[in-house]
């Protein structure tokens, strides 16, 4: 598996994040993109805490996202529920950019896409927020939807705080 050396390089552990990638690959070998209705999401019912899914809307020149589905450790890391609303709304200024770009280079490349990066809290707790992106077909062999699947890691005293991507949070 590619992809799983290359993301490991780059900061990507053992567990969930791991084991989705490695679906993703095998479901990926049948065609431009694994449909998103056949995927077996039901082996990762524990970590569906940490995934949100977006649809993917074609609209304008570049692609935007709008959230269907987000689990509890979404809502605590943006401090709110997100069901139904833009991509770009609920990210703080600091990370909009660069968040909505590797978004869009995932919908256009069809390739998932691994992030590892320092999150320093409103209330001045440093978390890793590892971050996998990838692209799923529904319609017609499009990127239709992107599953993101995070993994939160923090000082072994320290919780990591809720509302952490609030507007006040900075990378």
């Amino acid at each position: 598996m590619v992809l799983q050396c290359e993301f490991a390089e780059r900061g990507m552990e053992e567990g969930f994040q791991q084991d989705l990638l490695e679906l993703w690959e095998k479901a990926n070998q049948k065609g431009p993109l694994p449909d998103f209705r056949s995927f077996p999401f039901d082996h990762f019912s524990a970590s569906l805490d940490h995934i949100m899914c977006c649809d993917v809307r074609y609209s304008s020149a570049t692609p935007d996202f709008v959230i269907q589905f987000h689990g509890e450790g979404f809502t605590r890391t943006y401090g709110r529920r997100c069901h139904g609303r833009w991509l770009k709304d609920v990210l703080p200024d600091t990370i909009r950019a660069r968040t909505l770009n590797d978004y869009v280079k995932v919908a256009l490349t069809k390739r998932p896409l691994f992030s590892s990066n320092l999150v320093n809290g409103a209330d001045g707790v440093t978390v890793r927020y590892n971050r996998l992106l990838l692209p799923f077909t529904i319609w017609n062999n499009n990127t239709d939807r992107i599953v993101c699947a995070i993994q939160l890691k923090s000082d072994a005293n320290t919780a990591i705080p809720y509302g952490l991507l609030s507007p006040a949070a900075e990378l």
